[in-house]
């Protein structure tokens, strides 16, 4: 039901006039055909701003019609996504047949992900089209001629794809707020090469800005529920088994600080990883997994997080991590 979750906040902000992120759907007026399809009524939306704004356009369509157009636009972000995991593969020099199958062919990406209609779709979509941009530059990087090492030519001239790269990581986490995990990553990894990080970070700076300002004048300086959905549970998540395991009958308030440490604690890790190997990608692909591994709330589909950085990585325990998590998912 996720996708009538979708509609629904859209519809309480165009249609009844009231703010996702300050108001719950259950003082909506209960007749409007999204709430009867909807579930989440007692929560705040946990959205990205992003995300809530392209749900505000297909609004006029009416439900069925955002329906249709919401499963059109994230059937194509699937799609896009595969094609941009080929593109990298052949940058990287690998197989593009085998990434692409890990991660299209994916029963969870092709049953729970197109199926439900998730928006982690786009998500990952901005985040590959990241890493495609940075493998990019790098490639055409390597092809130049090299230049002296000023700090002014850290700066000019601009460098389109790594602009590109700093914004779609921005706009990715401005869609659902897990893909903000990587992006201290990806910066400690490009701390080697500081004009990748100097331009990356303008591209970053540029669409926090937008972002910033879109999302004030839409919804004032009010942002995503994320403290409440962060203290949902899902039974077969690894912390509430955790918790059923030490007799404290689930993910208990101790347990959950102690994970989000532990993420913490990881995603340092993963920083260091990625400077010292020069590979963010990865990296990325072990903060993910810790992601998921230490999450509460935790569904099949969040699998896609992890596996077109799998897909892509040189390292076979990581792929054997991601066929792991999605192997429990699924009997989950």
């Amino acid at each position: 039901r996720s996708v009538f979750n979708y509609i629904n906040y859209g519809r309480m902000e165009l249609v009844h006039h009231l703010n996702p992120y300050t108001t719950i759907p259950i003082s909506e007026p209960h007749d409007d055909p999204s709430f009867i399809l909807s579930n989440w009524h007692e929560l705040l939306s946990p959205y990205g701003p992003m995300f809530t704004l392209l749900t505000f356009v297909v609004v006029p369509l009416g439900v069925a019609g955002s329906f249709w157009a919401l499963k059109g636009i994230l059937a194509v972000a699937s799609l896009a996504t595969i094609f941009l995991v080929w593109k990298c593969a052949r940058l990287l020099g690998r197989d593009p047949l085998s990434a692409v199958v890990l991660v299209g062919l994916n029963p969870i990406v092709l049953a729970w992900g197109l199926g439900g209609e998730h928006n982690d779709f786009l998500m990952v979509l901005l985040i590959m089209l990241g890493f495609y941009l940075l493998l990019l530059a790098c490639a055409r990087a390597a092809a130049s001629e090299p230049r002296p090492a000023r700090a002014r030519g850290w700066l000019l001239p601009l460098s389109a794809p790594e602009i590109g790269a700093g914004a779609a990581f921005v706009v990715a986490t401005a869609i659902k707020a897990s893909g903000g995990v990587l992006i201290p990553v990806v910066l400690v990894g490009l701390l080697r090469a500081p004009r990748a990080l100097i331009q990356v970070l303008l591209g970053m700076l540029a669409a926090g800005a937008v972002v910033g300002a879109v999302s004030l004048l839409a919804f004032g300086l009010h942002i995503p529920d994320l403290s409440t959905q962060s203290r949902l549970v899902t039974s077969e998540s690894v912390p509430n088994l955790i918790g059923l395991a030490v007799g404290a009958g689930g993910e208990s308030e101790v347990l959950h600080d102690l994970m989000s440490g532990v993420l913490i604690a990881s995603v340092l890790g993963c920083c260091w990883l990625a400077w010292r190997r020069r590979d963010s990608i990865t990296a990325s692909g072990w903060a993910s997994v810790t992601l998921l591994v230490t999450l509460s709330w935790v569904l099949p589909w969040y699998v896609l997080w992890v596996l077109p950085l799998a897909a892509l990585s040189g390292s076979r325990r990581l792929r054997t991590a991601a066929l792991v998590l999605g192997a429990y998912l699924i009997v989950a």
